[in-house]
């Protein structure tokens, strides 16, 4: 509609449903005064590639910015979201294949976009290119986002397998409104009232319909048209109050954990990775279910608040992030438990990426333009539950790295000095093997620093488990070790200050105990 109110064009459609069949093109245009669509073009072509699929073309007129709420930070997320999905994005410069007009971050300069001729043509060539790799060899794609030699952006396909499709339910009578009530009673085919409650609502028995029309003065063999607003209000109040049995919950379609982590690992560079799906629960009627995702460490930013990325059924949600439930969610937990800081009322510190996913057949937004989800107790509390979990896992790998650090560090000072202690022991009592004696001091070493050994697979989990019984991480966790080791390497600030200092003060200790025993000596031997 947006491109047909700026440039007064219909959208370009066009799709083959199975190979072998002509391809169709189809134009839609869209009837304001009737909100209606339109068909104008429905003819057969050969423009199109010989797989099965769909293209949509829409010429709008708008101002292409980047940011966080750009077009290319809505595809990011996209991409994160339906890890299913493989998407190859032009933005408008590289479209022109001029460089030089490229906006940068806060420029508000308006570029114009490509017309559909020259994206028709841009697609016959790739279509050309597509049909010559098909016969000679396959293409090697890459796993993870990857910006083109002709400035395009690939975020390929991190999972093979395709969400399952939800099914459709009927309403639930503790979440239908007055007014969608009325509009049911109008338009049911059903001419009594307990046909009426059973068939177009789930959970509804005969026994409980009777029951509900009873509570509001009414009975079964009611005619549905001779129903008042007065009487119709006094039936919504008794399905209100009255006890139904939960909706079904095939009708959800989370993202799932493991697709969760994929779409992670193709968007965001950081070492480790953690996600959960919550259990479906309900609130006033109306199915729902949480999920929850963490990325850590790698290339984020150390110094800067966490990144919250939200999504409502696969789609972002890229405004009004102070307002939605999600971000007040993230604010309410407590990071510090988890090895974060986090000042008050705000958000954590450190390079963390935060994402959160609500799948629901009713996703209670603040307003009518769907940019942030409402403030409902059972929704928040589900939205804590998952980033709890999500935040235990992710204070056991930054405990267990710190652990591992220090342990290394313990190792490396045992080696330095090891030798020496071993020469001088030898020195001392020359019947001890100093070769020996510094090759059992090593391997005492090494095993009172056995932590320091762990190695973990891409799941996270160690390749082999150290004596002492540390808990494995979770399947739903990964961890990038290459990432993580170039993190390792670079020193840690917070244990580059309190290093020294702790030197000093041992040092500082020994020199007064030292300072104290001469002066007992001195006094002993004047006595």
């Amino acid at each position: 509609m947006y491109g047909l109110m700026t440039t007064g064009k219909p959208m370009v459609i066009v799709t083959r449903s199975r190979k072998g069949r002509p391809a169709h093109h189809v134009e839609l245009a869209m009837d304001t005064t009737r909100n209606r669509p339109e068909v104008t073009v429905d003819i057969e072509t050969e423009d199109f590639p010989e797989h099965t699929g769909t293209r949509v073309v829409i010429e709008l007129e708008g101002r292409y910015t980047r940011g966080k709420t750009s077009v290319d930070a809505y595809i990011e997320q996209t991409a994160i979201a339906n890890p299913h999905a493989r998407i190859l994005y032009y933005p408008p410069t590289a479209a022109s294949g001029n460089e030089a007009d490229a906006p940068r971050p806060g420029d508000d300069g308006e570029l114009d976009l490509f017309s559909q001729e020259q994206g028709r043509e841009r697609e016959k060539e790739r279509n050309k290119e597509w049909k010559q790799a098909s016969v000679t060899a396959p293409i090697e794609l890459p796993q993870t986002t990857t910006r083109l030699p002709d400035g395009g952006l690939l975020f390929p396909r991190a999972v093979e397998e395709l969400p399952p499709e939800p099914r459709e339910i009927k309403p639930h009578p503790k979440g239908v409104e007055l007014g969608a009530l009325i509009r049911m009673l109008k338009d049911t085919d059903h001419t009594k009232l307990g046909g009426f409650l059973q068939n177009e609502f789930c959970r509804i028995s005969p026994r409980l319909a009777k029951a509900v029309c009873e509570q509001a003065g009414l009975t079964p063999n009611t005619w549905v048209k001779s129903v008042s607003h007065a009487q119709a209000e006094a039936l919504h109040k008794a399905l209100q109050s009255t006890k139904f049995q939960s909706p079904p919950l095939d009708c959800l379609a989370p993202i799932g954990a493991r697709q969760l982590l994929a779409g992670l690992l193709k968007g965001v560079k950081a070492e480790f990775f953690t996600a959960t799906t919550r259990p479906p629960s309900v609130y006033r009627g109306n199915p729902f279910q949480i999920e929850a995702g963490l990325a850590f460490g790698g290339a984020l930013p150390a110094d800067a608040p966490a990144q919250v990325i939200r999504f409502a059924n696969r789609t972002p949600l890229l405004y009004q992030q102070s307002a939605c439930a999600m971000h007040k969610a993230v604010v309410e937990t407590g990071w510090r438990s988890y090895g974060l800081s986090q000042p008050k009322g705000a958000l954590p510190v450190g390079p963390l990426v935060v994402m959160v996913h609500m799948a629901s057949v009713w996703v209670p937004f603040t307003s009518e333009s769907k940019e942030a989800i409402a403030d409902y107790d059972e929704i928040r509390k589900e939205m804590k539950l998952a980033l709890q979990e999500c935040g235990r896992k992710l204070g056991a790998y930054v405990r267990k790295r710190e652990r591992v650090r220090r342990e290394r560090d313990r190792r490396m000072i045992f080696e330095r000095y090891i030798g020496e202690v071993a020469q001088a022991l030898a020195t001392i009592d020359p019947r001890l093997d100093a070769v020996k004696l510094q090759a059992d001091l090593e391997a005492a070493a090494k095993a009172r620093t056995e932590i320091a050994d762990i190695e973990l697979d891409e799941d996270g989990l160690p390749v082999r488990a150290p004596r002492n019984g540390a808990a494995p991480l979770d399947e739903n966790t990964v961890v990038l070790e290459e990432a993580a080791a170039t993190t390792d390497e670079q020193p840690d600030e917070t244990d580059a200050a309190t290093r020294p200092k702790r030197r000093r003060n041992g040092a500082a200790s020994a020199e007064t105990a030292n300072r104290k025993r001469t002066k007992r000596r001195r006094a002993s031997s004047q006595r």
